[in-house]
């Protein structure tokens, strides 16, 4: 493997499974956060840190979850997903998901977390 390669690789190797986009509109209109790639154990905990900061930021925003760039979901990024809605009916916000793949879902099916889907999913 040449040089070249191996920074290639290793980059890949290091690259995140995921990228949160937020749009912040005018004051009391939804924040959107669209997820993009794999929400897992091995980046739930940065995600979660990064949710509750924007929560934080924009404490009165309803908040829209855009998960159609969401290619991967497992039981710690349910847990993520359980705590946003926590957080924003604790202030008394809306939580809205939009985008919902067929695998991601059937994991909310299966865990019981239906009620975050879109009520047409």
């Amino acid at each position: 493997m040449s040089s070249a390669e191996g920074t290639v690789a290793r980059n890949l190797l290091h690259a995140p499974l995921l990228r949160l986009v937020a749009t912040l509109p005018g004051e009391g209109s939804a924040t959107v956060v669209r997820l993009v790639g794999e929400l897992d154990l091995s980046n739930a905990a940065g995600v979660h840190d990064q949710l509750a900061d924007l929560l934080e930021y924009r404490p009165t925003d309803d908040v829209v979850l855009d998960l159609s760039g969401l290619t991967f979901l497992d039981p710690s990024g349910v847990r993520v997903l359980r705590e946003v809605r926590r957080v924003v009916a604790v202030g008394r916000r809306g939580l809205s998901m939009r985008g919902v793949r067929p695998n991601v879902e059937m994991l909310l099916r299966v865990t019981g977390d239906e009620d975050l889907l879109p009520s047409s999913a």
